[in-house]
């Protein structure tokens, strides 16, 4: 007969472990997280730093071209769109909301103009905001101080076409030369193209530092969330092993059922399971949310690169969503989000992965399927959404998406480069008119 001073004593050991249990696993789960979150910041940081480098030096080269274009073709489209790179890098002129390097590509075909669609904002600030060191910003300052002699001779040569040098622009002028002469020769003679090369190379100086050092912060955070995993996983077994000489020696005094037993361990489980959604799952719909979704895009990567296999990763944009919102209110439009992700969801299996990236921004990784069977699925979720409007409280409300393919696997395994591929397809799809999806392809 066990007396009630033994209960009482293994009771309160029991309360007392599952109390320091807690804290503990709340606390060093608490860090895990923190560190997986840090490791996905310090890769979208990475991404981040990258595109505005590429912006920098994308802009320049933009500029040389539409320039010269200009001289050699008289045409004022060309020095329209030169004014434009150069109102939306300073932050005189709006910047289009999809700025990518392909931007100005597909403007030219058809003579389009920069859109009227996203804030002023200069890519200087944008550096700021980005958190470049003071040597970064050194190198970058250098390279502002070389393009000041560049726009001078762009300048220059927008003066001479336009027939208003001054006197000091004409001592540059060769006996007999024409201002359309002039203007040609200063755009590609020796002097400029040192500079431009300068240029560049303070660029790529600049480039090198940040991959330096945003690679570095990539590396610690995943150093710190590989460790704190670790110690979540070495608590959590110290704590099932002792939780089980406990339950045993329980399970003698009160005489536990094996059946009691079996429930609260499934109880246990689903309450950890359910824990555990919740920091990746979208609080609104049945998708993951953006740390969820990258996570998992980060073990597929894994996967393809050991397996060899292919998957497509797809970028989906809800077309002029925030005209959407304003229009028709909140509410509304979160319920034409949830029909939107019920229509996904239905198209997609088991081992595919979905989630919200952004507002109205999802992601698709479809699974061990290359781009072109991806691209049924992609065709199928367009006719749903074409053919089936959104019903609110009796209202049917239509709406349109655009999306971007890429393939992952091969050469193409870096999360960054996937997602700026899949971002290119989407634009595409966009400025060919919305409701469509396109495909990025070497």
């Amino acid at each position: 007969m066990i007396s009630q001073n033994s209960t009482n004593k293994y009771v309160k050991s029991l309360v007392i472990l599952f109390a320091v249990a807690v804290v503990v696993l709340a606390v060093l789960g608490y860090m895990m997280l923190a560190a997986k979150g840090e490791l996905v910041e310090s890769n979208m940081n990475r991404y981040t730093s990258y595109i505005l480098v590429d912006e920098l030096r994308q802009s320049s080269d933009d500029m040389t071209k539409f320039i010269r274009m200009y001289t050699e073709t008289g045409d004022t489209y060309y020095k329209d769109l030169y004014n434009d790179v150069m109102g939306i890098r300073d932050g005189t002129l709006p910047r289009p909301i999809y700025y990518k390097e392909i931007y100005w590509d597909l403007m030219l075909p058809h003579k389009g103009r920069a859109g009227q669609e996203g804030e002023k904002v200069s890519l200087l600030t944008l550096m700021l905001n980005a958190g470049f060191t003071p040597d970064e910003l050194e190198i970058l300052s250098m390279a502002e101080d070389e393009s000041k002699y560049l726009e001078y001779i762009e300048l220059t040569a927008i003066r001479a076409m336009e027939g208003i040098l001054t006197d000091d622009d004409r001592k540059g002028m060769l006996q007999g030369e024409s201002n359309e002469a002039y203007a040609r020769r200063i755009l590609n003679d020796q002097r400029y193209i040192e500079s431009k090369a300068s240029i560049v190379s303070l660029i790529q100086k600049f480039y090198t530092m940040i991959n330096a050092r945003t690679q570095a912060q990539v590396e610690e955070a995943e150093k710190k969330s590989t460790l704190y995993a670790g110690l979540f996983i070495i608590a959590i077994s110290v704590l099932a092993v002792s939780v089980l000489i406990l339950l045993a020696r329980t399970f003698k005094l009160f005489h536990v059922s094996r059946e009691d037993l079996e429930e609260l361990v499934e109880s246990r489980t689903a309450e950890l399971k359910e824990s555990k959604a919740l920091t990746v799952k979208d609080p609104m719909l049945d998708a993951y949310n953006r740390r969820g979704f990258l996570n998992e895009m980060a073990l597929e990567i894994d996967r393809l690169g050991r397996y060899g296999h292919m998957s497509t990763l797809i970028i989906v944009d809800i077309d002029k969503f925030k005209e959407v919102n304003d229009s028709i209110g909140h509410f509304q439009a979160d319920e034409i989000l949830k029909d939107f992700v019920e229509k996904v969801n239905k198209q997609l299996r088991a081992s595919d992965i979905f989630g919200r990236i952004g507002g109205d921004e999802f992601a698709i990784i479809i699974t061990s399927a290359p781009v072109d069977e991806a691209a049924r699925v992609a065709e199928r979720i367009l006719e749903k959404v074409n053919n089936e409007p959104a019903k609110v409280e009796d209202i049917y409300y239509s709406y349109t998406i655009s999306m971007g393919l890429t393939e992952m696997g091969g050469k193409h395994l870096a999360m960054n480069e996937l997602l700026h591929r899949a971002d290119e397809a989407l634009y595409e799809a966009k400025n060919a008119g919305r409701n469509r999806y396109a495909i990025k392809k070497d």
